[in-house]
């Protein structure tokens, strides 16, 4: 999966000494985060939760956009939508997508946090 790399490297700039452990750890709590809020939005989507749905999505699509893990961020916003609109028909087939994205965004970001240890 591609990453926005326009985004990762907006979070690279914000480091005051030049490496990438300001990135490594934002990465890192992502990590720790994201995969506890994919669960509670299959969760919100299984039991009808329409305001649930919404929250969590939410909180996911901005934190993925903001690290670059755009496909996690779109189809959050979706899930979102679609719980403000209380329209959960479409739902699990998103979140199936969106669990298939999230492990492709764990991927690349793992990546990024390896290579940019690498080169530090």
């Amino acid at each position: 999966m591609a990453l926005n790399q326009a985004a990762l490297d907006e979070l690279r700039a914000l480091d005051p000494d030049g490496s990438a452990g300001l990135l490594a750890q934002i990465i890192n709590s992502y990590l720790g985060d994201a995969p506890a809020q994919v669960s509670q939005i299959k969760a919100a989507v299984a039991a009808g939760d329409s305001a649930g749905l919404t929250r969590h999505a939410h909180s996911l699509k901005s934190t993925s956009l903001s690290l670059g893990a755009t496909r996690v961020g779109e189809l959050a916003r979706a899930l979102e939508m679609a719980g403000k609109n209380n329209a959960l028909a479409d739902c699990p087939a998103l979140v199936e997508s969106l669990a298939t994205a999230y492990a492709l965004a764990d991927e690349g970001l793992r990546a990024e946090i390896a290579a940019a240890t690498q080169s530090a």
